[in-house]
């Protein structure tokens, strides 16, 4: 049994320790304070950087030097605390997922080596085991540890509790007793705005975090880093566990704790979420780091399942209720990303019903940095001629333009992924059905804030 070190009192005995019990439970090893203190030279140092050399080696096939190499261009010491912190965050995660965008603001890692001829070439570098996430071939390395102890320039801190996959800190949470009245705005009073401070010494654990939680055990929220408190949001799903599957895991009624940890810190959510469900967002003069809700999460992991295995058009679209203010246009990012890079980019076009909303959705696809041009359609006759030849397309249109007698005889056998926002007026009408005989080969995806109508109707 795991000899977890907390302290006594009731925000170590009833939050963090039953947080710590249950991630271990998820598979992750623990490790005491004083323990990894013996595997840390610097405790200044957020990384653990042996653990992150060896995961390395093993993902990447790499030698020692190739190791040292790749080490030293994801060192600390190249992101100095000056760096504005978001902007930070996002050159890591480009490294750390090996994310290549056209025009983006940094690059993947890559090593000089030599390949099974003997020729010299250049090698991405990934950090994180993603294809085999949770399965016995596995490479990566999960860890957990409380009260972890960090240097910065008075004195010292010690986070609550610290999230290490492959020796990088992915997930800091910070815990107050049950009974805290405001337990999210003692968080950021007593811990996250003093370590988030400028110049205070803490910055470069935030540099490569993903993840914040903030608990009081019966209550939960994450968010991402320079978020405010009302920017914090509940995950109330255990996703893929059932609430039954959890309840049994912990050996109690979940808490709401519980479930965000169960649905964050599963290790395939939370390195799919970090891979493929972030966005940079510019806001005025700042950047934003927006993260995925678990709705968003569940409905495009579903998706992206159901679009993979369905035999037939009909059976791999569906409706999303999604409510409004509720990121539908992430969403529709998120799920068209994907979509390009894990199946082969196939043509997509996405439906509103107003000009404004076509505008706005398009502008939203443009700010995410989606990796495709997206093309806003002017008139039905440029709509014609994109879908005679869509491959490879992203195309915004309204529906509309599909009444027009442009596009009264036409037809395309194309296997287009349609996104159809404000579902619940534009799949109805002869207008819809004009779309729908236009591109009878189409996969649609209807997204709607209104509850659907009973019955069959087209």
């Amino acid at each position: 049994m795991t000899d977890f070190r907390v302290e006594s009192g009731p925000e170590a005995q009833e939050v963090e320790l039953l947080a710590l019990e249950l991630i271990e439970k998820l598979g992750y090893t623990y490790k005491n304070t004083s323990e990894l203190k013996a595997e840390r030279t610097d405790w200044s140092e957020c990384l653990l950087y042996d653990r992150l050399e060896k995961a390395v080696k093993e993902i990447n096939g790499l030698d020692d030097d190739e190791a040292r190499d790749v080490i030293e261009q994801i060192h600390e010491r190249n992101f100095p605390p000056r760096l504005d912190p978001v902007e930070a965050n996002e050159r890591i995660r480009i490294k750390l997922a090996n994310i290549s965008q056209k025009d983006g603001i940094d690059t993947p890692i890559q090593v000089n080596t030599i390949d099974e001829k003997g020729n010299p070439i250049k090698k991405d570098i990934v950090f994180f085991d993603f294809e085999n996430v949770g399965t016995d071939k596995d490479k990566n390395d999960y860890l957990v540890t409380n009260q972890f102890y960090l240097q910065v320039r008075k004195g010292h801190i010690e986070c609550d509790i610290v999230v290490f996959v492959n020796g990088i800190p992915l997930v800091e949470m910070e815990c107050k007793k049950p009974t805290t009245p405001d337990y999210l705005q003692d968080v950021f009073d007593q811990n996250l705005d003093k370590y988030q401070r400028k110049n205070f010494g803490a910055e470069k654990l935030f540099f490569y975090n993903h993840l914040i939680i903030a608990s009081c055990g019966i209550a939960a929220k994450c968010g991402t880093l320079q978020s405010r408190p009302q920017h914090f949001s509940k995950w109330t799903d255990c996703y893929p566990m059932t609430k039954e599957e959890l309840k049994n895991l912990c050996g109690r009624t979940p808490s709401a704790q519980d479930v965000l940890l169960a649905g964050i810190l599963n290790k395939k959510n939370l390195l799919d979420i970090l891979e493929n469900f972030v966005i940079y967002e510019a806001k005025g003069d700042k950047s934003i780091k927006i993260v995925s809700k678990h709705q968003q999460l569940r409905f495009i992991s579903k998706a992206l399942k159901k679009y993979k295995e369905g035999n037939q058009v009909l059976n791999k679209g569906g409706v999303i209720w999604h409510t409004q203010g509720a990121g539908k246009s992430y969403t529709m990012v998120w799920f068209a990303t994907q979509l390009l890079y894990k199946h082969n980019n196939p043509p997509m076009l996405i439906i509103t019903d107003r000009r404004q909303l076509d505008k706005q959705i398009t502008e939203n696809f443009e700010k995410a940095g989606f990796p495709n041009k997206v093309k806003r359609v002017q008139n039905a006759e440029e709509l014609h001629d994109l879908l005679k030849n869509p491959g490879g397309k992203t195309i915004m249109s309204t529906l509309y333009k599909f009444g027009m007698k442009t596009l009264n005889d036409f037809s395309t056998d194309q296997k287009i992924v349609v996104l159809v926002d404000e579902a619940h007026r534009t799949e109805y009408g002869d207008v819809a059905m004009a779309m729908r005989d236009a591109m009878p080969n189409a996969i649609f995806y209807g997204f709607t804030g209104t509850p659907i109508a009973k019955g069959y109707r087209r």
